[in-house]
Formats: structure tokens, sequence, C-alpha cells
């Protein structure tokens, strides 16, 4: 069922890397977002100022302007309070507070690109829901046998779930 909710500014030190969305041909979402935790999770907790930490990890993307058809921008990050001098390798992205339709994944991370594929769907038909440009959010609120993680799309001030 797709939700509303006001996402709050946030910054996010990470990585990012283009693929192909998973609803397009060539979609190569699962080999390039993968290894790109890896990398990101690798150099964020190699600081020590961070490894006693368990921040949020959010993906953040969008199209890629003047790419292929479907390939986006993928910013795999960590929410953090205070930004450091030394970015050590990392990539700083700030995100503005906004209005967002959302899903919650809540199963293995083998299912995640099912849900992503219902919900990108499933949202050009709700009538009370208008996208606008902007970024779009994975949130991973858990990570494990059981994940649970938030899809969002940036939508208009005025839009409202069904009742």
């Amino acid at each position: 069922m797709i939700e509303i909710s006001q996402q709050p500014a946030r910054k996010l030190l990470g990585l990012s890397a283009n693929f192909i969305g998973a609803t397009h041909v060539g979609a190569n979402g699962p080999q390039i977002i993968g290894p790109l935790w890896g990398r990101v999770s690798q150099l964020f907790f190699a600081r020590p100022e961070l490894e006693d930490t368990n921040p949020i990890g959010i993906g953040a993307m969008w199209p890629v302007s003047g790419g292929q058809i479907g390939e986006m921008t993928y910013f795999a990050g960590y929410e953090i309070d205070e930004v450091p001098k030394d970015l050590a390798g990392l990539e700083l992205l700030e995100l503005e507070t906004g209005k967002y339709a959302q899903v919650t994944h809540i199963g293995p991370m083998s299912s995640l690109p099912a849900t992503v594929v219902d919900f990108y769907s499933k949202l050009p038909n709700e009538a009370s829901i208008t996208r606008r440009q902007g970024i779009d959010l994975e949130i991973y609120l858990q990570v494990g046998e059981v994940s649970k993680v938030v899809i969002a799309a940036p939508i208009f001030a005025g839009s409202r779930a069904r009742d």
C-alpha cells in the first residue's frame, strides 16, 4: 500500500555509480548497487570516529542527464550529523526535506527488486499522487534475513494517499 510521508533533510556520506533501472532493458542494479554498498561500507566504517556508530543506510537515485533510457545515478551512503573536514575518498550528498510517496518492503533483500518494480508500476495510477522532480530514496531500516526498506518517490505537497 502506498503511503505519504514527509522526509527530513539529511546529510549522506557515500559513493555514487550509474546503473540501469529494474524496469528497463539491460537492468543491472544488483550487479552495480551491491558492490557499491560494499565499497561505501568499507570506507565509511574505516573512519575511527564512525566505527562504533549504527547509521541509517540510504540509497538515493536520480536519472542521468543525457544517459541511455533507464540510466540512473545511485548514491549509496550513510546518514551523518556532522560533515567531516576530510571526506577520505567519500562524497557528500545533502537531501532537502520533502513530501514522498512510499512503500515499505519487509522480506529478504533478494525480493527487493520486485517490490521496487511493483511500487513504480502502481505509482502513476494513483490519481491523488503527483510525482515531482527530485531524488528517489531507499531507506534501509533493517538489513538481514528479514530486511525492512522504505522505497520513496518525491511528490508534490498537494498529493495525498487514498482513504
